[in-house]
């Protein structure tokens, strides 16, 4: 069993379980940089039969001349937060006997910034689980050449 930061309340566990119901599999889509692409989720979700759940983050807000300048700046203060909120996420679910799902029924992917959390996320909870991983860490990066 893993070592919590922050455990589901009772409520939270039952709204989580309502959401997943008995499905075994579940995928985590990350999202990238003005990605809005849920297809990829759905069509997962669909084909393998499992609870997908998306995750959006949003580094910037305002004008367009600062959007960069705030992603770029804000990822060393809320990058840590995404994947510890992430970890505890999953760390609840797996540890906890109300679900079907295991580490090894754990599917991580995104897109641009979303596959480099994914990636991290995998990376730690192999840590925190003593060398075992998630079924498959999925990452698209978004590389434009002009």
């Amino acid at each position: 069993m893993a070592k919590y930061e922050y455990k589901f309340s009772k409520n939270e566990l039952a709204k989580v379980k309502e959401m997943i119901g008995n499905k075994e599999k579940i995928i985590f889509y990350f999202m990238g940089y003005a990605d809005r692409n849920f297809i990829i989720a759905k069509e997962e979700m669909i084909t393998k039969n499992c609870c997908s759940c998306t995750v959006s983050h949003a580094f910037y807000w305002g004008a367009d001349h600062f959007k960069f300048f705030q992603y770029f700046s804000g990822l060393d203060s809320v990058l840590p937060q995404k994947i510890r909120i992430g970890l505890n996420f999953i760390k609840n679910i797996v540890d906890s006997d109300e679900f079907k799902i295991k580490l090894s029924t754990v599917y991580l992917t995104g897109f641009s910034l979303g596959g480099h959390i994914a990636g991290m996320i995998g990376h730690e909870l192999k840590k925190i689980y003593n060398g075992k991983m998630v079924a498959a860490v999925w990452g698209n990066l978004n590389i434009e050449f002009r």
